[in-house]
């Protein structure tokens, strides 16, 4: 019995070092893979350490499927990342400090992908396919094999998907987590600059290396044809896209749209989500669209506005974009009547008498959202971020056409925040 005591001990003993041997060479592993990808792109493999601190790499080795040995010096950060790639310049990998170029070419098909230590001791490997339970979405759609899990050795197929984005996640992680924010990608502009052609394109035209330099080009929606604002222009008042000031004017990108005029030297600042965008600091600072360009607000005429905010205070009546008095300085129509959205109500006046949507405030810690109003008959309508957050049915129209002002008044009511693509139209659009 103490024999067969003492054998089960050394049997224990052994497995223990076993796994602890896993563990260690498990330390970096094979974490995504590009191994098809579209013509003009390159081939590349992600490593990911699973440690928390850095690891010499020097002198290992990427094996069996290409060949790629790591410089002196070379290390990998505490659950970092390291891209190798057959073509480390590529556009695609522009700003990852992707190492290589390496000698081989992966297969298309399937292959076993080995890397090794300095003395040749395999750490990782992978042997992928285009088959079997293998993800077929990574074969030559654009997208890349990636680890479901980036912190699993798990080698199997089932361990491993196609990346969710186009041309995969170099350097980053894989998928979302729990707790993890969204992938932000700003939209295109209404004047983004676009290539089109009309009629059938040639073979090749998708691919990201297609000459595209004979085809015309235009500040445009996607749109066959003349390259000017269309469909979403229908009605279209006024579009300010508030990236730009010349000579204090903003540009007015509405067909014969007139520039606004800008006092008090609100800025033009980058912004991480939005790009270049507009800021006001709440000490009279202020964007006038024009005297006039609300039209009269009937019970039957129809109205649009859209913009993003971002606002650096909280419950005010300040004037995000709007206005609260006649084009007079300080002077109430007669009778008062005004319309203007603030961080607490959407306030509709008429003959002196309110008639609002109170919403949630919105802070300073808000962030950015997309505002949307619309006007169909009597109702009013307010969507933020594309839901419905109130609506009100209005008994009187207005008189008079009303002044635009963003980010304040002639006299007060200043806002401090970031604004951005401010639009109006003579119909009523969806929330959204």
């Amino acid at each position: 019995m103490k024999l067969l005591r003492s054998l089960i001990g050394i049997a224990v003993a052994l497995a223990g070092l076993h796994f602890r041997a896993l563990a260690n060479d498990a330390a970096i592993i094979i974490n995504e893979i590009h191994y098809h990808p579209i013509v003009g792109d390159t081939e590349w493999i992600e490593l990911h350490s699973l440690s928390g601190v850095d690891i010499d790499i020097s002198g290992w080795r990427i094996a069996d499927a290409v060949d790629y040995t790591f410089a002196e010096g070379t290390k990998i950060t505490g659950h970092g990342w390291l891209v190798v790639a057959a073509t480390p310049g590529a556009a695609s990998l522009a700003g990852v400090g992707a190492l290589g170029p390496w000698t081989g070419v992966l297969n298309n098909a399937g292959e076993k992908i080995s890397l090794l230590n300095r003395t040749g001791r395999e750490m990782d490997s992978v042997s992928y396919s285009d088959g079997g339970d293998w993800p077929a979405g990574a074969d030559g759609s654009g997208v890349t094999l990636a680890r479901r899990n980036s912190e699993s050795a798990n080698p199997d197929a089932a361990s491993w998907a196609a990346s969710a984005d186009a041309g995969g996640t170099p350097g980053r992680v894989n998928f979302a987590v729990s707790g993890q924010g969204p992938t932000v990608t700003t939209p295109s502009d209404l004047n983004s600059t676009w290539k089109y052609l009309v009629g059938a394109p040639p073979a090749g035209w998708e691919q990201p290396a297609f000459d595209d330099s004979t085809w015309v080009s235009g500040q445009s929606l996607l749109y066959s044809g003349a390259p000017t604002l269309a469909g979403g222009s229908d009605g279209l008042l006024g579009y300010w896209p508030l990236d730009s000031i010349s000579a204090a004017t903003t540009a007015n990108l509405a067909p014969g749209g007139t520039a606004a005029t800008i006092t008090n030297s609100p800025t033009i600042v980058s912004d991480a989500t939005r790009g270049n965008v507009i800021q006001f600091t709440g000490t009279g600072q202020r964007v006038n669209a024009g005297s006039a360009i609300i039209p009269v607000m009937t019970l039957t005429n129809d109205f649009t506005w859209s913009f993003w905010a971002n606002s650096s205070q909280g419950a005010t009546s300040n004037i995000i974009i709007g206005n609260r008095y006649s084009p007079t300085a300080a002077t109430d129509w007669s009778p008062r009547e005004f319309i203007k959205f603030t961080t607490s109500k959407f306030e509709f006046h008429r003959n002196a008498v309110g008639e609002d949507i109170d919403y949630a405030d919105i802070t300073a810690t808000s962030g950015w959202l997309h505002h949307a109003v619309v006007k169909s008959g009597s109702t009013i309508a307010y969507y933020r971020n594309g839901a419905l957050t109130g609506s009100r049915t209005i008994t009187l129209g207005l008189i008079h056409p009303q002044p635009l002002y963003f980010g304040g008044e002639q006299t007060n009511e200043y806002w401090n925040g970031k604004l951005d693509d401010v639009a109006i139209w003579t119909k009523a659009l969806t929330g959204a």
